[in-house]
């Protein structure tokens, strides 16, 4: 794998974008796009390096540097840069694959690329809030982005086959793939209890590669997949975590089964632990919740989740200078998250430390661009 890693050229690099390209020979070539990250990052080596080139796969991998959806200009130039090489070598065969911003690329930039097929899982149409299907995720990164090229229905291949993999149970994305399978060529893939994450259910059960393969060979089954996925899916820990999501309404019985189910397939898996305590939490067992956690600190001490949910069940139970000391920790690891300084300013107030509440609070508007809900947030909790 490592070798065919060390072979990729870098044709394009610029301070949004890198494109980088391995040539196997042969007249196949897949067209990637990066995930969202939720950090910037530079000089990654590009989805699904490594893993297509040994089966005779030429790649271009598009590298985000940050969580921009493919708006910046630069994209303009790589695209050409792109197209000039596919021409150039004769590709007849052209597959774009992506995952959630990912595959957003995918399918918009799909008819530049003259593709053939396209293999979009859990896809956004558009996250411009002010458009269908109004998207309320991702708000942080959309007050930095100008959408000055995300017209989905327009861009994408009106010829390319396109396989749509999603949850159809997951609200927002089952609304973004029902507009695609609005659209020619659209071939409904659903993953239940796959949540935004179907790929990496499909990666707990070998499941992933193999339907990748067979969508790019144009030999998938949908019938012998669906028995397959119902057969193994039980393996999954992430299967188990959306059953809880589903049902802490109304059984928590049955949702604290699921997540037990998950963490004995996963112990070693922090975030199985924290989708516990969260049903704890929302399910109002609020001393549980907090055995629960103070024990997991001491298991995973870099798990920011964990000290947050120690610190709302600390909150509930009148317990300040424990909750303070939980949120300070969660501040500490992860100073990005907003929600993690909300949960510092509520136990501030609870042990009345308003004046460094308020100092906290006001140290926020130089830490992040409030929008005003969260202005309201924070006014709600000072006041």
């Amino acid at each position: 794998m490592a070798h065919y890693i060390t072979a990729y050229e870098t044709l394009y690099n610029d301070d949004d974008y890198q494109v980088k390209f391995f040539d196997s020979g042969e007249n196949r070539i897949i067209v990637t796009f990066t995930v969202a990250n939720g950090r910037v990052v530079d000089d990654k080596i590009g989805f699904g390096a490594g893993v297509f080139e040994p089966l005779g796969y030429s790649m271009l991998c598009f590298i985000s540097k940050w969580d921009h959806w493919w708006q910046p200009d630069g994209i303009e130039t790589a695209i050409d840069i792109s197209r000039g090489i596919i021409t150039r070598r004769s590709y007849a065969d052209i597959s774009t694959y992506g995952i959630s911003m990912g595959a957003y690329a995918a399918g918009r930039l799909s008819g530049r690329l003259n593709s053939n097929r396209s293999i979009l899982i859990a896809p956004q149409f558009t996250i411009d809030s002010s458009k269908p299907p109004f998207e309320r995720r991702w708000s942080e990164e959309r007050k930095l982005i100008t959408f000055a090229r995300d017209e989905m229905e327009k861009d994408i291949s009106p010829t390319a086959r396109k396989w749509i993999v999603h949850d159809p149970f997951h609200g927002p994305d089952r609304r973004h793939a029902a507009l695609f399978l609005a659209l020619p060529g659209a071939i409904s893939v659903p993953i239940p209890f796959g949540g935004h994450s179907p790929a990496d259910l499909l990666v707990q059960i070998r499941l992933l590669k193999p339907m990748v393969l067979a969508m790019l060979n144009d030999s998938f089954q949908a019938a012998t997949f669906r028995r397959t996925l119902r057969d193994r899916r039980r393996l999954s820990p992430l299967y188990w975590n959306m059953i809880a999501d589903k049902t802490w309404k109304r059984s928590p019985e049955l949702a604290l089964e699921a997540v037990e189910r998950a963490i004995e397939l996963g112990p070693r898996n922090a975030s199985h632990r924290s989708r516990k305590m969260g049903i704890l939490l929302r399910t109002k067992q609020y001393a549980e919740a907090a055995h629960y956690a103070r024990k997991l600190v001491i298991e995973f001490p870099r798990q920011d989740s964990l000290w947050k949910g120690l610190s709302q069940a600390c909150l509930k139970l009148g317990l300040s200078d424990e909750a303070i000391a939980a949120a300070q920790q969660a501040v500490k690891l992860r100073p990005s998250r907003i929600d993690m300084h909300m949960i510092l300013l509520q136990s501030l107030m609870l042990a009345g430390q308003t004046s460094e509440a308020k100092a906290h609070g006001a140290t926020l508007h130089g830490l992040f661009n409030l929008d005003d809900n969260q202005n309201e947030a924070v006014r709600k909790i000072l006041k």
